[in-house]
C-alpha cells in the first residue's frame, strides 16, 4: 500500500534553508552545552549528590535534543523534512517554526504522547510478540 500526499507548497520549500540554519544553530548550542557540562564534571570541582544528579539530567536532556536536531538535519538532507513519520502527511509550517525538529504532525504527536495508536499500521513501529512461558517449568541446567 502506498501513501500519496499532496505536493509540498513552494513557500515551505523556500523556508527549508531557514529551518536548516535554525537547526544548525541548535546543534551548535547543544554541543557547547554538552562541552560545558563535561567541564563542570571535572574532578577538581566540589560535587554533591544533588549537583551530580542535576548534571546527569541536563546531560541526558541535551543529548536527547541533539539527537532530535541531528535527525531533523538528516531528514532535510534526505528530502523528508516536514513529512510526518506517523501518517506521511505534511507537518504544518507553524509547527515547524515552533519546533523545527518535529517528527510528527500535531495529531500523530498527540497519539505518540498518549500511547494511542491511531496511526496507520504501516507507519507504527512493529512490536515483537514474545511467546510467554513459565520459567518455573523449565528445568535448571545440569
Amino acid at each position: 500500500m502506498t501513501t500519496t500526499r499532496p505536493p509540498i507548497s513552494h513557500e515551505i520549500v523556500e523556508r527549508f534553508d531557514d529551518f536548516r540554519v535554525v537547526l544548525e544553530q541548535q546543534r551548535e548550542f547543544r554541543l557547547e552545552q554538552l562541552a560545558e557540562l563535561a567541564v563542570a564534571s571535572a574532578p577538581s570541582l566540589p560535587i554533591t549528590e544533588a549537583t551530580d544528579e542535576v548534571r546527569d539530567i541536563l546531560r541526558a536532556s541535551a543529548t536527547a535534543a541533539l539527537i532530535e536536531v541531528e535527525a531533523a538535519l538528516d531528514r532535510l538532507r534526505a528530502g523528508l523534512y516536514g513529512i510526518c513519520e506517523g501518517c506521511a502527511k505534511f507537518i504544518a509550517e507553524e509547527r515547524l517554526e515552533v519546533l523545527p525538529m518535529s517528527r510528527y504532525c500535531m495529531s500523530c504527536q498527540h497519539c505518540v504522547e498518549t500511547g494511542r495508536s491511531r496511526m496507520p499500521s504501516i507507519f507504527r513501529p512493529q512490536r515483537r510478540r514474545v511467546a510467554s512461558m513459565s520459567f518455573s517449568r523449565v528445568a535448571p541446567p545440569p
